[in-house]
C-alpha cells in the first residue's frame, strides 16, 4: 500500500499539470513554448511517480531513488518556468 500511496503525490502534480493545459486549451490552443513546457512537466512528475512506486517495491536501489529526486525536480522547474511564461506573457485568447 506504500508504494501506491507515495506514487500518487507526484501523479497529482502531473494531473495539475493537465488540468492547467486543459484550462488554456479551451480559450485557443496554446503557442508551441507552453504546450512543451506544460507536457514536459507532467511527462516529468509521471516518471517520478513510477520510479518512487518502484522504489518502494526495490528499496536497496539507490538509482531509483535517484531518479525520483531528478524527475521530480525537472518536474518542478518546468512547472516554475510554466508558471512564469503564463504571468509574463499570457496567451491571447482566439
Amino acid at each position: 500500500m506504500k508504494p501506491i500511496v507515495n506514487a500518487c503525490f507526484p501523479g497529482m502534480l502531473a494531473a495539475l499539470n493537465l488540468t492547467v493545459f486543459g484550462i488554456i486549451d479551451i480559450r485557443g490552443t496554446p503557442s508551441v513554448p507552453y504546450r512543451i513546457a506544460i507536457l514536459l512537466g507532467t511527462i516529468a512528475f509521471v516518471l517520478s511517480s513510477f520510479a518512487i512506486f518502484f522504489h518502494g517495491m526495490y528499496p536497496t536501489r539507490r538509482s531509483l531513488w535517484t531518479a525520483t529526486a531528478v524527475f521530480f525536480f525537472a518536474g518542478l522547474l518546468s512547472s516554475l518556468v510554466t508558471v512564469i511564461m503564463l504571468v509574463a506573457w499570457p496567451p491571447m485568447a482566439e
